[in-house]
Parts: structure tokens; sequence; C-alpha cells
């Protein structure tokens, strides 16, 4: 019967940070981001927001979802051709 060999941390690895020098933007910041975005531009779709903040769209639907219960954006006209208020 042989040991399967103890599994080591790799050296100089900071964990499974990739890219640690870029910063990502916190939840909070980031709805503030897209909050001015839909102010500046209320016709914008969820495929621009996509990529303009390089999100999934499941991503830009949940920050969608907390800004509409907050209280701070809201929807008018139909999905295709609505466009968003964002309340101050």
């Amino acid at each position: 019967m042989t040991k399967s060999p103890k599994l080591h941390p790799l050296p100089n690895s900071e964990g499974s940070r990739k890219g640690a020098e870029k910063e990502p933007k916190k939840g909070a910041e980031r709805k503030l981001d897209i909050l001015q975005k839909l102010e500046e531009n209320p016709e914008i779709t969820q495929v621009k927001l996509m990529e303009a903040f390089d999100l999934s769209r499941k991503q830009i639907q949940k920050i969608i979802k907390d800004l509409r219960e907050e209280g701070l954006v809201e929807r008018q006209g139909s999905n295709r051709n609505g466009r968003w208020v964002v309340k101050k």
C-alpha cells in the first residue's frame, strides 16, 4: 500500500487571487457606477451595460434588481422600448 503525497501550497502563492495588482470593484461602488450610467443614458440596454462594465448578464440583472428594490431606479415603458428613471 502506497502513501499518497501530502499537498503543500506553492511558494509565493497568494491563494486564489489572480491579478493582485488590479483591485476588483466592490458591490456598492459598482452599483453607483451603473446607476450613473443609467442616469446618463436612460435607454441603455443590459447588453450595453454588460459590455461597459465587463459583467455577465446575471450580474447586471442582480444589480438592477437591487437598485429597484432600494427604490433608486425604475423602468418606464416596455422591456424593448422603455427607459430607466433614476430617482433622487
